[in-house]
């Protein structure tokens, strides 16, 4: 087995993905990524060989952060459905 692989063998066998899997899996661009990395609301980065990667385990988990909060702002909206609530007939 050679010890040399490609970029899609290094990210399809471990857990690091490039920042461009990051901006397709979370949707945004790379100005967003970088300007939420800065507030310290998205996973870090981190270098390995000189490149950039970002913990797949913790995006993955970041998005599914966010899905369990869902709403806007994080805040789920009120409940539409009222149980008193009738509606006169005209």
């Amino acid at each position: 087995m050679s010890k040399h692989c490609d970029d899609k063998t290094l990210t399809s066998q471990s857990d690091n993905i490039p920042l461009k899997e990051v901006i397709k899996r979370v949707g945004v661009t790379k100005s967003s990524i970088v300007r939420w990395v800065k507030k310290d609301i998205f996973p870090k980065p981190y270098t390995l060989g000189g490149r950039t990667f970002f913990s797949a385990k913790e995006v993955d988990a970041w998005i599914d952060d966010k899905k369990a909060n869902r709403g806007f702002n994080g805040t789920p909206p009120p409940s539409t459905k009222h149980k008193n609530c009738r509606v006169k007939a005209v």
